[in-house]
């Protein structure tokens, strides 16, 4: 953050910009589900989905994830399913190991969803 305390008005156009692809091509994706863990029964948003789906969605082009779309909501219910994900969000959700355990785990999935 403080690496950024004085960047410069086309520097926060760009992270802008990212930002608000990113947030399309969840939606385009995920639709009114964005977010949320699709294996609780009781369903809502959470942090921990905004950050794994924001931070990778947004690098793949909108071609692929309209072609790719089945398969990345295939993986991502399966990666919810999983006891190695679930037990990364007990004991605190800030934990970095947890976090880096959570991103490698979504980034190997949606890896073979987009191959």
């Amino acid at each position: 953050m403080e690496s950024h305390a004085d960047v410069s008005a086309a520097v926060l156009e760009d992270f802008e910009a990212d930002f608000k692809k990113s947030l399309t091509h969840c939606k385009l994706v995920f639709g009114e589900n964005m977010f949320i863990d699709t294996s609780k029964e009781r369903r809502r948003q959470s942090m921990v989905y905004f950050d794994l789906l924001m931070q990778t969605l947004g690098e793949v082009s909108e071609t692929t994830l309209g072609a790719k779309k089945e398969k990345i909501l295939k993986a991502f219910e399966r990666l919810c399913k999983s006891d190695d994900f679930q037990r990364s969000l007990s004991g605190g959700l800030a934990n970095r190991a947890s976090i880096l355990r959570r991103q490698t785990l979504w980034s190997r999935r949606l890896k073979r969803a987009l191959a």
